[in-house]
């Protein structure tokens, strides 16, 4: 056999299974050597690749019998695995760069195309073509290195990815997009920054909605929020967010405790529940195991949507401690906050019962109704009482803002999660705020619309809701066209006028549609569709306010909610009309009444015989006008373009001057700053047992005034250190007849008396 030499000239390793690979130039002489003795004793075959600069070397072998010089040509290389000649831009440096000779051939069908940056793209992965998902494009991105910037800046690659990724985002997040991308080092980080960032992002967000939360400095934005806000989600590992991880679980702590300690409600937790990761479910899962009361169905319906084994599982457990903890009966005395905390667990349980065909036990519906009945002063003080929405209508109109008030007939707070999803899908460019309010009673369309829009109530205010409303709001209503009225769907296409200041938007179908529902499920259904269709009117008019330059304020409440009852009785009372759940007499104060009645006054002469038990008159099962938590309860969500302090949905800012009060010759002295948000004809101040202070009544307070008010505390208990010190506020404000209630918490650092304090030293003393 003759001896074969082969020399491989390849610049860019292309070629392999030679027998020598020439990469060190010490080897020259030595590999020349040896291609001598091949041809003088050697046999068979030798094959040596060298790059064409060492090749210079052994250019004088060229042409030599038994010597061959084989050029591989990157040029070539490339067109057998496109199916083409490879696009001008491409150079073989670049290719060489990229990886391009070692991916392999691209499939028939991508030869076909007549299109080299696709198929260029297609080599490097075929999830760069960004066809069919925006998170297999973004991990395949990442798998490239950085010299894939390099031709990210050419012109048809970059109108080609314009193009496809326009099918995800609007254009110019796309260009926002490529631009950060191309001045990038590294395309990994890059992407997990901009991940991370949409995470910090989200975080923000729930941040704002709940300004309750101590303040916590987030890291500065890289980008920019439209870039972060458009931008469709990126994929985000839990190890690649170890600051996000630690901060989540931080404040999943503060949330539960404070749930812990009654300061906030339950329902909150889900807000910051916004990643599936193990470390952060894991931490969830350990809270919910130390304090099952955060498991609520708004946290169930969160993990339920996350995805992934971890929060299926959890959901699962969250959703049998609903299923398995049915409501307690309510204590006698609760306090407001207590029975508001309640209503939660309540509708969580009866919700489940009546779309179950099922109802709540009768013992639990009447603990309620009996507490609402006899706490009426004490809710009258509390910022859940209906009266709070008519100040708060006012405290917006002052401020300049256009209120749109949306008044929804029987939407009870049972729906309030329904209203919320609903809401958070359809308008979530909006800040969306909630919370549940008691209505006025008996739970009647004739009691409750007039009283929640006015404050005023119903027997006070006039049926016509045009003249009551520009009574009540006369300062802000001062043209015709200052009050706008929608009295029903088939008007909600109308639009603003410039002069609009107030639109009372009147929702009747639900309640219109209730009495010829035979379940609640029904029902429930027939909600959605009305809810989302009020969606779309609160969009127009939000789209009409902006346009004519006016910040729009959005509020949705109701007169009354509603149940459903399957036990009816016939009405034993005599000289009654029947409606509804209640029985209108022309009395005004209650004649044998059965032990199972309570009676409610109304407009002269009218009054109400109201049941406690779980009974209707009528002829359809679901009914209101009783005192079941379903009727009373009525949700109030405030939406806004702009996230609204805490404090600014109070009318009256009171401030403690100086916490640490120290002790007179009879009890403590305070400071105080009253601020009103609204102007006051008059302002009483009375503080809560065990607490007094001689404190003069205040008249003419102007809007945004600042009132000091130094007072003399005094006590009959001892008392010293950090105390919680009730204060409730009577305001009457400007052109109005009706007082309205704000009770506030203070918490004063009371120093004790000079002779408690002897008295505590010489006992300290008598230790030792």
């Amino acid at each position: 056999m003759h001896p074969c030499i082969q020399l491989l000239v390849d610049d860019f390793d292309l070629e392999d299974g030679e027998d020598i690979h020439l990469v060190n130039p010490d080897d020259i002489p030595h590999i020349r050597q040896k291609i001598y003795a091949h041809l003088a004793y050697g046999q068979g075959a030798l094959s040596i690749r060298m790059s064409s600069v060492f090749f210079q070397r052994f250019k004088s072998f060229e042409g030599g019998q038994g010597i061959t010089v084989k050029r591989i040509s990157p040029f070539l290389q490339l067109s057998h695995q496109l199916g083409e000649a490879p696009p001008l831009w491409l150079t073989d440096a670049l290719a060489e760069k990229l990886g391009l000779y070692q991916r392999g051939v691209l499939s028939d069908e991508l030869k076909r195309l007549n299109n080299s940056t696709v198929k260029v793209l297609a080599l490097l992965h075929s999830d760069l073509l960004a066809q069919d998902s925006w998170q297999a494009f973004c991990v395949a991105l990442q798998q490239q290195t950085s010299d894939f910037i390099n031709i990210l800046k050419i012109d048809v690659v970059t109108a080609y990815l314009h193009t496809q990724l326009s099918t995800f985002m609007p254009i110019e997040i796309v260009a926002g997009f490529l631009k950060n991308l191309q001045g990038c080092n590294d395309i990994a980080e890059f992407l997990r920054a901009l991940a991370l960032e949409q995470y910090w992002e989200k975080l923000r967000k729930v941040l704002e909605q709940h300004c309750w939360v101590a303040d916590i400095a987030l890291p500065a934005r890289q980008f920019s929020p439209d870039l972060i806000a458009q931008l469709p989600e990126l994929p985000l590992q839990e190890h690649q967010a170890h600051d996000l991880v630690v901060c989540l679980c931080d404040l999943l702590d503060t949330v539960e405790r404070r749930i812990r300690m009654d300061e906030q409600k339950a329902g909150v937790l889900a807000d910051f529940v916004f990643v599936a990761w193990p470390q952060v479910l894991a931490h969830l899962a350990q809270l919910f195991q130390d304090n099952s009361d955060i498991g609520t169905t708004a946290l169930r319906d969160v993990l339920q949507t996350m995805g992934g084994d971890e929060a299926r599982k959890l959901a699962v457990r969250v959703n049998e401690h609903l299923q398995y903890a049915p409501c307690e009966v309510l204590p006698e005395n609760a306090p407001v906050e207590q029975v508001l905390d309640w209503s939660e667990r309540y509708f969580s349980y009866t919700l489940r019962e009546f779309l179950h065909g099922r109802e709540p036990q009768n013992s639990i519906c009447q603990s309620f109704s009996r507490w609402v009945y006899a706490q009426q002063p004490r809710i009258m003080r509390s910022n859940a009482d209906w009266r709070s929405i008519a100040p708060t209508i006012e405290q917006y109109l002052s401020e300049d803002y256009l209120v749109l008030v949306f008044m929804v007939d029987a939407l009870g707070a049972i729906h309030a999660d329904m209203l919320e999803r609903i809401l958070r899908e359809r308008v979530n460019d909006l800040h969306i705020d909630s919370r549940t309010v008691f209505a006025p009673l008996p739970t009647l369309t004739e009691v409750g619309k007039a009283a929640v829009l006015t404050g005023q109530a119903a027997s006070e205010v006039s049926s016509d809701y045009e003249k009551a409303l520009r009574q009540r709001y006369a300062t802000w209503l001062e043209q015709p066209e200052s009050l706008k009225i929608v009295k029903s769907f088939r008007e909600s296409s109308e639009h603003l006028d410039a002069n609009t200041r107030l639109l009372v938007y009147f929702e009747n179908r639900l309640d219109e549609r209730l009495h010829g529902c035979l379940s609640f499920a029904k029902h429930r259904e027939e909600v959605e569709p009305i809810l989302k269709q009020l969606t779309r009117s609160l969009a127009d008019w939000v789209k009409d306010a902006v346009h004519l330059g006016k910040k729009p304020i959005i509020l949705i409440t109701a007169d009354h909610g509603a149940t459903t009852i399957a036990q009816k009785e016939a009405c034993h009372l005599t000289e009654t009309i029947i409606k509804d759940r209640v029985l209108q007499t022309n009395e005004e104060q209650a004649h044998n009444l059965p032990d199972d009645f309570v009676f409610i006054p109304g407009r002269k002469p009218k009054g109400y015989a109201v049941p406690l038990k779980r009974i209707h008159f009528g002829d359809t099962p679901l009914t209101h006008g009783g005192l079941t938590p379903e009727e009373v309860f009525i949700p109030l969500f405030t939406l806004s373009r702009e996230a609204l302090q805490a404090d600014e949905k109070i009318p009256i800012k009171v401030n403690v001057l100086k916490p640490r009060c120290p002790t007179l010759e009879k009890g403590w002295h305070l400071e105080l700053s009253i601020l009103p948000r609204i102007r006051l004809n008059k302002l009483q101040l009375q503080f809560n047992e065990p607490f007094d202070a001689n404190t003069p009544n205040y008249s003419d307070l102007q809007a945004h005034s600042e009132t000091k008010i130094p007072l003399q505390l005094v006590s009959e208990q001892a008392q010293s250190g950090l105390t919680q010190v009730d204060l409730t506020l009577r305001y009457l404000p400007d052109k109005q007849t009706t007082w309205t209630s704000l009770t506030v918490n203070l918490s004063l650092d009371l120093v004790a008396p000079l002779m408690q304090q002897t008295q505590e030293a010489d006992n300290f003393n008598k230790m030792f």
